[in-house]
């Protein structure tokens, strides 16, 4: 749980990057770029000092207000303002240690590691070092023994990362300086840089690009791409900036065509079209206009709403109710085990209610909503009999229908309803139920009217 939460933690901060102003250029990347290398692809670099939190949350809600808001059970209506605190006492606690900025860096030589990045902080006059090791170590983003001072920053990172880094030598990141020196200002800046021995091997590994790449040769991708920048910027203009670097004016229309390409030929993917119906809008904006040598592509608040609103949440909503089917389906599925295990041990008698198959669960949660389970009383499993069934009566998600004869005297168990998700919580044209026989599926209405009227 508590890398979990960590994980929520540096997801929110980086979410919430909505400031009061813009940014200024990456002073501190002198004291950061000699953690780096020939082998560092990516770098981004996330400045404290302007973040406005409330603000944050306030355009996240805004963002979300027609989908994500009225989808939040009051449980997890309670975990996001229990991370939105978490996330602020944070930042106020990294700022009072004099933390300023966060670098994260990934090496290819640190592939295999757990987590395979760089935690890096400038460590500015008056910071204290102290502080900020145990606000890391505190928080579960680092461990006793991964917080180490390197070449002025504060890093996290794993041990032998951190050893590697002490005794690293060699020049930093060729592109490193010139890509962040052409980043529009923002309070999130991330760069990548393409490893450079890379365009040679895939130069010589797939000559031709792939039909899904529009086929073609590769060159553009293996030698024409320099490096790219993805930059987000504050309200009220609210803008996610992201520039592509070619090598020269060819390079950038063939890297466009490529994209142009891709994004067409994901769209004919089925799992695609089936996880996001909107797609064609989506890669319609994710198309990319050239400008000299370079590609760019900006989007501005109205597009970032309709993108969250027409794209993101319908896909999530979607996600979200082919798991609670699933899990709905394997609920009924212990839910009829236990009917059947409760019959054996009753003279082939059906339970009363589902209250009674209790003991027969290893806990309760089969018998509520998926995503509902943390409504459960801890101790449910020990009630009496009564308040089990008035508890169940209120908050169980599926219906018991007791066969009129004995389980021994039902002639067709496979087309004998024992129970089914109640019909005010199903989404779609179906109705998962159980049968008599143990199985459990997903019915259409037409045909779970039929077994039910009979």
């Amino acid at each position: 749980m508590r890398h979990i939460h960590s994980f929520l933690l540096v997801n929110l901060i980086l979410l919430g990057l909505w400031t009061r102003g813009q940014s200024a250029p990456p002073t501190t990347l002198d004291q950061v770029a000699p953690l780096t290398d020939d082998f560092t692809v990516a770098a981004a670099r996330l400045d404290l000092t302007t973040l406005n939190l409330d603000a944050a949350f306030q355009t996240l809600t805004d963002l979300t207000s027609d989908g994500l808001q009225s989808r939040l059970s009051p449980v997890s209506a309670a975990m996001v303002a229990s991370w939105k605190k978490a996330v602020k006492e944070w930042v106020s606690r990294f700022a009072e240690a004099g933390g300023r900025e966060i670098y994260v860096l990934f090496n290819l030589n640190d592939l295999g590691m757990e987590p395979p990045l760089i935690v890096a902080t400038p460590m500015n006059e008056g910071a204290n070092v102290d502080a900020l090791r145990e606000l890391f170590v505190s928080s579960g983003l680092g461990k006793e023994g991964t917080c180490a001072v390197i070449k002025k920053c504060l890093v996290v990172a794993p041990k032998p990362i951190l050893h590697r880094l002490e005794a690293l030598q060699t020049a930093p990141a060729k592109n490193l300086r010139p890509a962040f020196a052409q980043a529009p200002p923002g309070a999130l800046q991330a760069v990548f840089l393409p490893y450079q021995g890379a365009g040679r091997v895939l130069g010589e590994v797939m000559p031709v690009l792939p039909p899904i790449l529009g086929g073609g040769s590769s060159a553009a991708v293996s030698h024409g791409f320099r490096w790219a920048i993805l930059s987000v910027s504050s309200p009220p203009a609210l803008s996610v900036q992201l520039a592509i670097q070619g090598q020269t004016g060819p390079d950038a229309e063939a890297l466009r065509r490529t994209i142009v390409a891709s994004l067409d030929n994901v769209g004919k993917i089925d799992p695609v079209r089936q996880a996001l119906p909107q797609w064609e809008t989506l890669a319609a904006m994710l198309r990319p206009s050239v400008e000299g040598d370079r590609l760019t592509l900006t989007w501005d608040r109205p597009e970032i709403e309709r993108v969250v609103k027409t794209v993101l949440l319908p896909a999530t909503d979607s996600a979200r109710q082919k798991a609670q089917a699933i899990q709905s389906l394997n609920n009924l599925k212990q839910i009829g085990l236990a009917i059947i295990l409760y019959g054996n041990d009753h003279q082939d008698q059906w339970p009363s209610h589902l209250a009674a198959i209790l003991p027969y669960l290893s806990n309760p949660k089969p018998l509520l909503l998926p995503g509902e389970e943390a409504k459960c009383p801890a101790d449910l499993m020990k009630w009496d009999y009564t308040k089990q069934v008035q508890w169940l009566d209120q908050h169980s998600a599926y219906t018991y229908l007791k066969p009129a004869a004995h389980i021994k005297d039902v002639k067709q168990p496979d087309k004998t309803l024992l129970a089914h998700q109640r019909l005010d919580t199903t989404h779609g044209a179906t109705v998962p139920a159980v049968f008599a026989d143990g199985h459990a599926e997903r019915l259409n209405r037409e045909a779970f009217e039929k077994l039910l009227n009979k």
